[in-house]
C-alpha cells in the first residue's frame, strides 16, 4: 500500500510542477528558459559533482580519524610523563 500512495504522490506532484512550469511559460517566457537552465544546472550538479563530494568527504573523515588518533597518542603521553 505504501507503493501505491507514493506513487500517486509524484504522479500527482509532477503534474502540478508541469502545469506550473506550462503557465509560467505562457506568461513569462524568460522565466520559462531561467527554470530550464537552473533544472540543468541541477542535473550536472548531481551528475558530475556528487561522485567527488562523496569522495572529499570520506577523505575528510579519514583525516579526522587521523587527528583524533594523533591527539590521543600525546595525550597518552603527557598521561605517562606526568605520572608520579
Amino acid at each position: 500500500m505504501g507503493y501505491l500512495s507514493t506513487l500517486l504522490r509524484m504522479v500527482s506532484e509532477g503534474d502540478i510542477c508541469g502545469c506550473n512550469y506550462y503557465s509560467f511559460g505562457l506568461t513569462n517566457g524568460f522565466l520559462a528558459i531561467l527554470l530550464v537552465l537552473l533544472m540543468r544546472s541541477g542535473y550536472v550538479y548531481d551528475r558530475f559533482l556528487i561522485n567527488k563530494i562523496r569522495l572529499w568527504q570520506k577523505l575528510n573523515v579519514i583525516k579526522n580519524l587521523m587527528v583524533q588518533g594523533i591527539h590521543e597518542g600525546i595525550e597518552g603521553f603527557k598521561g605517562i610523563t606526568n605520572f608520579r
